[in-house]
Formats: C-alpha cells, sequence, structure tokens
C-alpha cells in the first residue's frame, strides 16, 4: 500500500474541492514465478527478476503520476504543488518503486530513489498470502460450493497436463496454485508481447483467462474476504474524509492521499463501494475518491473516478445509484460495516472480531 498526502490550495467548480484519495494498482511486472523449461529466463534476468516492477511498468507509473497532475491542474486552474507529503508502502519492491515514480511523474522529480518511502505493517495487506487464516477458511468454504467445485474440475485437469510439460510451480500440489502461477507467467509473457510456448493453444490461454477471473470472484465472493483485503484502506479513506470535515484549517488547502496496492484489493474495494467493474484490474489502474463542499449550504459531497492504466481518460463512476456523487453522509452509510483498523483486522483474522 502506498499512502501519499498532498496539499494545494483549489476550488473546483462550483463546489471547493477539499480532499482526494487515490488507489492503484502499481504498474507491469515480471512473472511470479519461473519453472524449469522456461525459454524466456534471460528475459526476466536483464528486466532485474522474478517479480520486479518491469521497463514497461516503470513507465506506466510515471506517465501516470503525469496524467493525473495535468488533469488535475485543469481543475483546479492551477498547478499542483507539494508542501508536505507522506508515503507508505507494503513491504514489495515493486510497490515501492511504483510509488515513487508516480509521485516523480505528479512533481516532476528527478530522482525518484531519493523519494522517502516508510514501511507500513504489511498484515493488513497481505491476506491473501497465507497471513490471514479467517480468510483462508472462507476461501475454501467459498471454493467448495458446487458451481465453482465444476470449474476447478476443469483446471486441475489442465493444470496436470501443464506440470507435465513445465514441472512444478509451487509446493502445495493439492492445489490450483501452480496453475495460477503458471496463468501469471504467460500473461506476462503476452504483455511482453513474446511468442508462446507451443503447447498454449488459444483454448488454453482462454482457459487461463477465465481460471483467473473465476480466482478473483472467489477471492472476493464474500463480505468478510472483501473486508479482509479493503477494510484497511476504505478505513483509511473514511478517516481522511471526516478530519477534513472537522478540521476546519485544513479546509484551506486539498488533502490528497494515494495508496498504491495489488490487484486482488483493488477490485475488492471496488466491489465493496457497490461499483461492479467487468474487467480484471490491469496493471496502473486507479479508482479516485473526492470530498467536496459547497460554500454555500456547507453540505459536503463524495465522487469516485476510475483511470484505466492503459488509458489517459478519467471516468466518473456512479456511486449512489443513478447520482455520480453522494453526500458524505451517505457515503459513510454506504461503507458503514465496510472498513477495518489494523488492531481489527488482526483480530478478524484469528476469528476473534
Amino acid at each position: 500500500m502506498l499512502l501519499l498526502y498532498m496539499y494545494f490550495v483549489a476550488a473546483y467548480g462550483e463546489r471547493k474541492l477539499i480532499n482526494i484519495q487515490i488507489v492503484g494498482r502499481h504498474g507491469d511486472r515480471t512473472p511470479l514465478k519461473s519453472f524449469p523449461n522456461d525459454p524466456y529466463k534471460n528475459v526476466w534476468k536483464q528486466e532485474g527478476g522474478l517479480g520486479v516492477l518491469s521497463e514497461n511498468g516503470k513507465t506506466r507509473m510515471l506517465n501516470s503520476g503525469q496524467t493525473l497532475k495535468t488533469y488535475y491542474s485543469k481543475i483546479l486552474k492551477k498547478s499542483v504543488t507539494i508542501h508536505n507529503s507522506d508515503v507508505s508502502s507494503s513491504n514489495e519492491n515493486r510497490t515501492i518503486e511504483s510509488a515513487r515514480l508516480f509521485i516523480s511523474g505528479m512533481f516532476n522529480i528527478q530522482k525518484p530513489e531519493d523519494i522517502k518511502v516508510n514501511i507500513v505493517d504489511p498484515d493488513a495487506l497481505e491476506a491473501l498470502k497465507g497471513n490471514c487464516p479467517k480468510f483462508d477458511r472462507v476461501t475454501e468454504a467459498i471454493e467448495r460450493i458446487p458451481y465453482f467445485e465444476k470449474k476447478f474440475l476443469v483446471f486441475r485437469k489442465l493444470e496436470e497436463n501443464i506440470r507435465s510439460i513445465t514441472g512444478n510451480l509451487n509446493d502445495k500440489d493439492e492445489t490450483l496454485a501452480s496453475l495460477f502461477l503458471f496463468a501469471d507467467y504467460i500473461f506476462v509473457v503476452n504483455e511482453f508481447q513474446l511468442p508462446f510456448p507451443q503447447y498454449v493453444t488459444p483454448d488454453v490461454y482462454t482457459k487461463l483467462k477465465e481460471m483467473q477471473q473465476i480466482f478473483l470472484e472467489v477471492s472476493t465472493f464474500t463480505k468478510t474476504q472483501k473486508k479482509l483485503l479493503s477494510g484497511y484502506i476504505l478505513h483509511s479513506i473514511k478517516d481522511s474524509f471526516q478530519r477534513s470535515v472537522d478540521d476546519t484549517n485544513s479546509r484551506k488547502e486539498v488533502n490528497l492521499s494515494l495508496y498504491m496496492t495489488h490487484d486482488f484489493v483493488l477490485h475488492a474495494l471496488v466491489k465493496a463501494i457497490g461499483i461492479p467493474l467487468k474487467d480484471y484490474p490491469s496493471y496502473g489502474d486507479i479508482l479516485i475518491f473526492e470530498l467536496s463542499t459547497d460554500i454555500d449550504t456547507n453540505q459536503w459531497y463524495v465522487g469516485v473516478k476510475y483511470k484505466l492504466g492503459y488509458s489517459e481518460m478519467i471516468t466518473d463512476l456512479r456511486l449512489c445509484g443513478r447520482q455520480f456523487q453522494c453526500t458524505l453522509s451517505q457515503f459513510l452509510k454506504k461503507v458503514s460495516g465496510k472498513s477495518i483498523n489494523l488492531k481489527q483486522f488482526k483480530e478478524m483474522c484469528r476469528g476473534m472480531y
């Protein structure tokens, strides 16, 4: 997770923009795992290894920061300047580097490596990594639902075929982890525009894409899973909005926070606030929450926007039914029970909450 606070003075149309919260997925990366017969080992080595930000990913995050700077400079009628910032990240090199590059693009910083990044407690950001027993138990129960069991049966047969060709990518033979890692590998190969291995036929590729979507659905199927994946970030957003309302001095400047995270977390957050997105979150996708106030009525409003990683377009999303904006009270009611602080996360993972 990346957390960035920036302050700048501005008016937003007839309403004054007070607080901007951005949640994004890191940039393009190399595969998480390789395998004995991997024909592209040298490619990953040249990029810096496995699971690291690729050159394309670095460019994407730099450009993304520049796009956001241009976007808000136009809306706010002036350049965005930073007076005070706090950058935080989970202990993932690709996330830390994405954070630095995004900030470099947004503020034209020449040496990204000089940007200080604070490493936060990783537990609340790694429910998918076996650090949260409650998440594992709930997910295993979802996998046993007949609909998903039938889907996974097809994938297990495919896994046996792939394993016999590539070798194992994961020690947990009783799970589909090996196939998921292989699917990740193939999608990265596709991003790098490299030829597929000959055993990856169009039919196999289609099945791998379907499996990726099923894994995403299984991992964000219940309220508990969504809360464990995204509740900590949602809690931070809600608290930041509330502080802006309570602190009259902070209204003189805009508070901007940026959280850089991973695909499952971003997807869970979008589902938690009730905005369905059909596609799997792509590298560099960004979700933006905005808090503004009507100076005449002193009413507070929350709006949500989305930016695809491969596009410069920023789109307004319907947050409350057909409305693009909610009042702050409507937003807080909408997310009630879906946010969670770090202490609650740990207690929930142990089955105490």
